[in-house]
């Protein structure tokens, strides 16, 4: 049986990140919510593509595809991570563990 990989709290920083980054709240005035700008986001870069009906809201999440993408994988790259379930794994301990090692100075 094929398991589906399920949204996860460590993966919710990561998408306002990407939503913040991409300009999509200030850019799409239909979407009001971030909540629901959150959920839309993580159909498109984490499911199968977004479920719901064609309508307005689909449509400006659609328009914002290529961005979203490509600050989707920034903020990957950023993390040191390669597949979305390293991202999972990691949330945001390794980015913290990357900072800690760079403070440590030996002079």
């Amino acid at each position: 049986m094929e398991q589906r990989r399920t949204a996860q709290i460590s993966d919710k920083p990561v998408l306002k990140d990407v939503i913040s980054n991409s300009k999509l709240l200030k850019e799409e005035k239909k979407l009001k919510s971030e909540n629901l700008a959150l959920v839309l986001v993580h159909d498109l870069l984490l499911a199968n593509g977004i479920q719901a009906g064609d309508g307005p809201l689909k449509q400006a999440v659609l328009r914002h595809k290529t961005r979203l993408h490509s600050e989707f994988t920034r903020a990957k790259i950023r993390r040191g991570v390669r597949s979305n379930e390293e991202l999972a794994q990691a949330g945001d301990e390794r980015a913290g563990e990357k900072e800690s090692r760079d403070e440590i100075r030996w002079c």
